[in-house]
């Protein structure tokens, strides 16, 4: 009796399940989505010279990018160049609208004609202001737009620089990265110093590394950008031609703003004249004790190094640097930390004493009652056009230089 040949278990040949199956596709998918991707992004390395790209296009609007649209549109340098948070941004918009009897566009109104005006009659000279006061700006924000947009052709003579203890300790503040003029300005300069030393969290560790990975993610807003313009030309062909401002109700837009705040139209903020309609006085303080929480003296230091640049920018361009105590109500002084304000208010003085700049202080006792002021900090209409008065006599008695000599 003949026996077949017995097969040892090494040649026997497992059966492929649909378990498998499915496993080796899944690979092969994603391989090849992987490979794709690769492919991708080699060719967007390549081909990026022909993208015919502008670095200060955004596909946000934001506050950032319509000062500097409009600095850019300039036919020459300014004189005199304002920073400032929204302090300094309500002063100016509400003391024009006030001192020119007419509302004004925050988003296209750049320049102090309060403060031009004042200036000419002290000075028998024109002085050309531009303002890139924007809320929330903090002392790093003033930096970075002087660091980056003030220089060659487009320095001014001088810098005033209105700053309060808001703009140096924020609790509502995550990173200096996170502002929206730091976001927009790091693609116009190169801001990679300040990225890397600012403590970043996880996540923006994360995408900085992802940045320097992919070329596609680091170019994500360039693609944003081309696919809103893309969008844009396609709702064009169905008789959407105007794209650009905002027909919804108010109510709805401000739930919008709340999703996309560094979303702004053209036509959406207007500056009304002082008591046109007449605004009742608005209580913000608990805002305030928020942003004042508690003491984050690293967050302090970190801003105040951030001043300590802009003046050493000032002096190595030869830009005078002025610097002002914008006017505060006591009540919110009162919700600071204890001794913060004192502290602040010392720092800065020797600050501006060591750089050879000027500090005006527009926040002393009797300049600014309760009537001049919108809420706890922000001047109303009538109070801005007393700040520019105020900081125009201060300029010309001191002889500050605020133009060029022809």
């Amino acid at each position: 009796m003949v026996q077949a040949p017995s097969r040892t278990p090494s040649t026997v040949k497992p059966a492929t399940t649909p378990a498998t199956m499915r496993r080796a596709r899944y690979t092969s998918y994603m391989l090849i989505t992987i490979a794709a991707l690769v492919l991708l992004d080699v060719g967007a390395r390549f081909s990026y010279p022909y993208w015919n790209m502008d670095r200060y296009n955004s596909p946000n609007k934001s506050w950032i990018w319509w000062a500097v649209d409009d600095f850019r549109k300039q036919p020459q340098a300014p004189d005199v160049v304002l920073l400032g948070s929204s302090l300094m941004l309500e002063a100016l918009n509400g003391g024009d609208a006030t001192y020119l009897h007419k509302p004004q566009n925050v988003s296209l109104h750049h320049k102090s004609v309060c403060l031009q005006d004042n200036l000419k009659r002290s000075t028998n000279s024109q002085i050309r202001t531009f303002s890139f006061a924007i809320a929330g700006q903090m002392a790093s924000d003033a930096y970075v737009i002087s660091s980056t947009l003030l220089s060659g052709k487009s320095k001014p003579t001088t810098i005033i620089y209105g700053i309060a203890p808001r703009d140096f300790m924020d609790n509502m503040l995550t990173n200096v990265t996170t502002t929206e003029t730091f976001r927009y300005l790091s693609r116009v300069g190169d801001l990679s110093n300040i990225a890397t030393s600012a403590r970043p969290s996880l996540w923006e560790a994360t995408e900085s590394a992802l940045g320097k990975v992919s070329f596609l993610y680091q170019h994500k807003t360039d693609l944003a950008y081309l696919q809103q313009c893309g969008i844009k030309s396609f709702l064009k062909i169905f008789a959407h031609g105007d794209l650009e401002d905002y027909r919804v109700p108010f109510e709805l837009r401000k739930i919008a703003m709340k999703e996309m705040p560094e979303e702004i139209a053209s036509n959406e903020t207007l500056v009304c004249p002082y008591g046109d309609p007449p605004v009742p006085y608005l209580d913000n303080l608990n805002e305030y004790r928020q942003r004042y929480a508690h003491l984050n003296k690293q967050m302090f230091a970190d801003q105040v190094s951030f001043l300590e640049r802009l003046l050493k920018y000032g002096r190595a361009q030869k830009i005078n640097v002025v610097l002002v105590n914008m006017p505060l109500t006591a009540d919110n002084v009162a919700t600071m930390p204890p001794g913060f304000y004192q502290n602040y208010l010392s720092t800065i003085s020797k600050l501006a004493s060591t750089y050879d700049s000027k500090l005006i202080d527009l926040n002393q006792q009797g300049m600014f009652n309760r009537g001049y002021f919108a809420d706890s900090a922000h001047l109303n209409g009538l109070g801005g056009i007393r700040f520019f008065t105020l900081l125009s006599d201060a300029l010309t008695t001191d002889h500050i230089e605020l133009r060029k000599p022809k």
